[in-house]
């Protein structure tokens, strides 16, 4: 698919790297295929002890609504192999 986000590309950044590629790449997905939301505000927040990163994300409907959705990485090791998946929901 030509859609989304590219915050996976970011598990084996270190923290402020993994959280400026995260935040930039949210902006861009928002900007090209949610054009109709405004992206009111973004929290990363990197857990060190899981190797994770979690993004909440503020944005605003069209009807004035605000709303807000969590992005979670999975944990990867050096190699690639999955370790752990963290799954939205």
């Amino acid at each position: 698919p030509n859609y989304g986000s590219l915050v996976n590309q970011t598990v084996f950044e270190n923290e402020t790297l993994a959280i400026e590629k995260a935040e930039t790449t949210i902006r861009e997905a928002f900007s090209k295929w949610l054009a109709t939301l405004e992206l009111t505000s973004m929290k990363p927040v990197f857990d060190a002890v899981q190797g994770s990163l979690e993004v909440s994300v503020f944005y605003r409907l069209p009807t004035g609504e605000e709303d807000t959705v969590k992005l979670k990485t999975a944990i990867l090791s050096s190699s690639g192999d999955l370790i752990q998946e963290i799954t939205n929901g």
